[in-house]
């Protein structure tokens, strides 16, 4: 199962780069307080929209690579029962 990023998560990707302090409402979803602290230059609040889109960024991405890996490791199996060579990706999904 993909992991499941939460709003938290958003924020803290939109805002890794200029850390600030905030307080968030879980059931409007929308933040209370913004605070950038001794630095002016911090991050500037994200929108509503921009959290929810970079929310349904970060879990569309998590499935695709859940998916990936789970055909890595079907393909490896396949190849493993025809008795072909692996690539290293696909020998890296070997657990012994």
């Amino acid at each position: 199962m993909a992991k499941t990023y939460t709003t938290h998560d958003a924020i803290f990707e939109l805002t890794k780069e200029n850390p600030t302090n905030y307080s968030f409402d879980n059931v409007t979803n929308e933040i209370k307080e913004w605070d950038t602290g001794d630095k002016p230059s911090g991050a500037t609040q994200p929108t509503s929209s921009k959290i929810q889109n970079k929310l349904t960024e970060m879990q569309s991405q998590a499935e695709a690579n859940e998916v990936a890996q789970k055909d890595l490791k079907d393909s490896a199996r396949q190849k493993l029962m025809d008795g072909e060579p692996l690539t290293e990706d696909e020998a890296k999904t070997i657990v012994l």
